[in-house]
């Protein structure tokens, strides 16, 4: 049985404990059956329970105390039994008798509960604010759990905003993992980019060891326009041995990008035999093919050419990929008119990728053609880029003045 029903099999018991106090007052003979009953329930809840319902209907003209005995029994046959919706039903019953004020806070907790296993979120959502504004002496641990139930019940119903209010008002009360998870999902879903870095951050510090937390930080950093911050992230994952392999590849090519080839070196010969040919076999997550084009573009940009070429030499099943090898060499080697060529061979199959477009762009200014040059850097659009090309922009509006 799962939390959410030993919960309410402890309920049902304190509730029934209630009732067995003034029994008493009732009906003697109702008292007698209840009692025979509740042995019985005991014993064998699925052949009871339709004694149990018959009883509940012989009380149905007598007094209030007859009808809480039968409810509460019947109530905790359908827990033992596990019929939600029967258990729901005898709780709404009992929450419409009157002198329900001590049981009330339990009987609509257990609704609470209840509503969420059905399904019905609206009613979670409504019978959550009647319970959270009453005055009784609540645990701080049921209310940060109410407030919970309402939060996912809210994002069920798509209303995020209110979903992310009820979630902090639990995190308020009481600091639970999977709270802040479902805090960093709605962040995430409803594109609230320096709140969610803000609590990246705190997730970090509280659970230090989780390399999910610190992986999506450093994404954070990066959809940020902080290539820095993201970079010095992924270092003390890496550092740590908390980055997962699928962001590895990710790291090396953001530390080519911001004048760290040498570096990235380093991380991709020492990573090398995760993407060995036998190695990729059993890694869904390790991209040979990335990881070679990825090496060979930092060799060149550390001006270790023989390197590159040595790389190059060995066997390459995919003529994309030579393509990209032969542009990047010819723009290292400053054979503009080549690496034009090439590079615009190279763009027409990764036309999103600016990397290429900025090589392009620059081999147009080193071989004097300024005009073609100024249009490659305007078509330039991922943030990393940018910056890049306004200053060579700025040359040439200068050149061209």
């Amino acid at each position: 049985m799962d939390k959410v029903k030993r919960q309410v099999l402890l309920s049902c018991v304190g509730m029934l404990a209630l009732v067995v106090v003034n029994a008493h007052a009732a009906d003697t003979s109702y008292y007698r059956r209840y009692q025979q009953l509740t042995y019985q329930l005991e014993q064998d809840p699925h052949l009871i329970l339709p004694q149990i319902e018959q009883f509940q209907l012989q009380v149905a003209n007598a007094g209030t105390k007859a009808k809480q005995m039968a409810a509460y029994l019947h109530l905790q046959a359908c827990t033992a039994l596990e019929r939600d919706i029967c258990t729901v039903h005898q709780a709404e019953l009992l929450l419409d008798l009157p002198g329900q004020e001590e049981s009330k806070p339990a009987l609509m907790k257990l609704t609470v509960q209840l509503y969420y296993r059905l399904q019905r979120y609206s009613d979670v959502i409504r019978q959550s604010e009647h319970w959270l504004s009453m005055p009784s002496q609540t645990s701080l641990s049921d209310r940060a759990m109410i407030f919970t139930l309402q939060a996912k019940s809210f994002y069920q119903l798509q209303t995020l905003v209110s979903a992310q209010q009820s979630i902090e008002q639990a995190l308020v009360l009481e600091v639970d993992e999977s709270r802040y998870r479902f805090l960093l999902a709605l962040l995430q879903q409803t594109k609230q980019l320096t709140a969610e870095n803000t609590l990246l951050q705190l997730l970090t510090e509280k659970y230090i060891n989780n390399p999910l937390y610190w992986e999506r930080l450093a994404y954070s950093w990066y959809e940020l326009d902080k290539p820095e911050q993201a970079l010095n992230v992924f270092g003390s994952a890496y550092k740590s041995r908390l980055l997962p392999l699928r962001s590895l590849l990710f790291y090396s090519q953001l530390l080519i990008q911001q004048q760290a080839p040498n570096r990235a070196v380093q991380i991709l010969e020492k990573e090398a035999d995760k993407f060995t040919p036998q190695a990729v076999k059993y890694c869904s997550e390790c991209d040979a093919s990335k990881y070679r084009q990825l090496l060979i573009q930092a060799y060149l940009m550390a001006e270790r050419k023989s390197e590159a070429l040595a790389l190059l030499e060995k066997k390459v099943d995919k003529t994309n990929e030579q393509l990209m090898i032969s542009s990047q060499l010819a723009y290292s080697q400053a054979r503009w008119h080549l690496a034009i060529e090439l590079l615009q061979r190279q763009i027409k199959q990764q036309p999103r990728n600016d990397y290429w477009r900025l090589l392009l762009a620059v081999s147009y200014f080193e071989n004097k053609d300024y005009i073609h040059a100024r249009k490659q850097f305007r078509l330039i659009k991922q943030s990393q880029y940018m910056k890049t090309a306004q200053d060579w922009l700025a040359q040439i509006d200068y050149l061209l003045s």
